[in-house]
């Protein structure tokens, strides 16, 4: 039996993953809703289906705390620097977090350039209140200038209609939740 069915046959449901390769390793992060009895069978079958790979599995937070802790207001950002520099990403996210932002997924990647190797950013962030656009370009555009590093951003807010979208995808219907199931994170 393979991983993608050991789920579904312990009466499993992948709520949402996510996946990543780097280096020539790949990453599966999952959020599967299960019956609470199975996740002990669940977890041995997994090691052994998926032998000589690190496999952990743990009880998620409780859903209506991950859906109360959905950002209403989101913003995409995206930065490209035709040279990387030590410490840049440490730079872009204090920007960010002095925005008071949250950041929700940051994904990151050196790109040949012009002259040498150059750094692309692109951050979903978060916010409890409207996030002001026009600020946070200018604080984007002020590191750069500031470290001379040519740096082109882009801060693009995120729709309320693809937010609540995004929301209902991620989060197992309310519908399919049986007293006696869990929320586990499979990570391998």
């Amino acid at each position: 039996m393979t991983w993608r069915v050991l789920f579904f046959s312990h009466g499993g449901n992948v709520a949402a993953s996510r996946m990543a390769k780097l280096d020539g390793d790949f990453a599966i992060v999952m959020n599967v809703r299960v019956p609470d009895a199975s996740v002990g069978l669940l977890e041995t079958e997994l090691q052994r289906c998926l032998l000589g790979l690190h496999v952990t599995l743990k009880q998620a937070r409780d859903h209506q705390r991950v859906k109360e802790a959905l950002a209403p207001y989101q913003a995409e950002v995206q930065c490209i620097c035709p040279v990387d520099a030590p410490g840049l990403l440490v730079r872009l996210t204090s920007v960010l977090v002095g925005a008071e932002l949250n950041l929700l997924a940051l994904d990151t990647e050196l790109r040949p350039a012009p002259r040498g190797t150059g750094f692309a950013m692109r951050a979903l962030v978060g916010s409890e209140t409207p996030i002001n656009m026009h600020s946070l370009d200018a604080s984007l555009k002020g590191l750069h200038e500031g470290a001379g590093l040519g740096m082109a951003a882009h801060v693009k807010i995120v729709p309320e209609e693809f937010i609540n979208q995004r929301s209902t995808r991620s989060a197992p219907p309310e519908t399919t939740h049986d007293d006696n199931d869990v929320d586990i994170i499979v990570s391998f």
